[in-house]
Formats: C-alpha cells, sequence, structure tokens
C-alpha cells in the first residue's frame, strides 16, 4: 500500500513538472524563418559518375534578433552548407537517417554562425540527389 502511494505521488509530481514545461514551450514566440538560397552541388562519388544534390533550407530562429544575424552572414552560412554538401556521398542519403544526419549537421553549422542568438532548428524544405 505504502509502494502503490509512493508511486502515484512520484507519478503526479512528474506529470505535474512535465505540464510546466509544456506549459513553459507554449509561451515561447513562434520562430523567424530565414530562407537559405538554393544550392546545387556536386556530391563525393568515390571516381564514379558524376552526383548532383539539389538542396533548400530554411533555418528557423529563435527570435528577430536571431534572424537579422542569420540574414547577415547568409554568405557564410551557404559557404559552410555547400562545403559540407561536398563531403556527402550518395550513400549518406539512403533510408531515414540520411536526411536526418544532414540536418544535425546544418544545424550545428548554423548554430555556430548564430552565435550568441539562437537556432531552434534547420528545416529542409527541398533534397533531391540526381
Amino acid at each position: 500500500m505504502l509502494l502503490t502511494s509512493a508511486l502515484g505521488t512520484g507519478g503526479f509530481v512528474t506529470w505535474q513538472s512535465m505540464s510546466g514545461k509544456a506549459a513553459e514551450a507554449d509561451e515561447l514566440p513562434p520562430p523567424v524563418y530565414v530562407e537559405v538560397p538554393p544550392m546545387v552541388v556536386n556530391l563525393d562519388n568515390g571516381g564514379g559518375p558524376a552526383r548532383f544534390l539539389k538542396a533548400r533550407v530554411m533555418i528557423a530562429a529563435r527570435d528577430e534578433a536571431a534572424a537579422e544575424q542569420l540574414r547577415a552572414r547568409l554568405p557564410e552560412i551557404n559557404d559552410s552548407f555547400i562545403a559540407f554538401f561536398r563531403d556527402v556521398r550518395p550513400v549518406d542519403m539512403v533510408g531515414a537517417q540520411g536526411p536526418f544526419r544532414i540536418k544535425e549537421e546544418l544545424l550545428l553549422r548554423a548554430t555556430a554562425v548564430a552565435r550568441p542568438h539562437k537556432v531552434d532548428d534547420v528545416l529542409i524544405q527541398e533534397l533531391v540527389q540526381q
């Protein structure tokens, strides 16, 4: 009986803390989106036939200050993204994990440029290899 009571109390406390976090998340303002110019790059195909990647990406900035920082530094972001994409191999794009790993890397690069401001996400609008 004591164990059931302790588990019930622990569950309630956990639920309350999760509810508080959800309420905090609801209070965040919507992100400000910054469009990165479309890119077409050669993929690293290990000496095989030429393969190309077409990518369109949006960056979700935390606020207008972060968005302004990103807009001002779009040439650096574009350069960083293209340098990364040139190292991508066609096999890196296979399956659901491929685009996820690409998204993670782009987020790291966008965050580095936006500092000290926050970047919430990188949204892949189009990712096509030919």
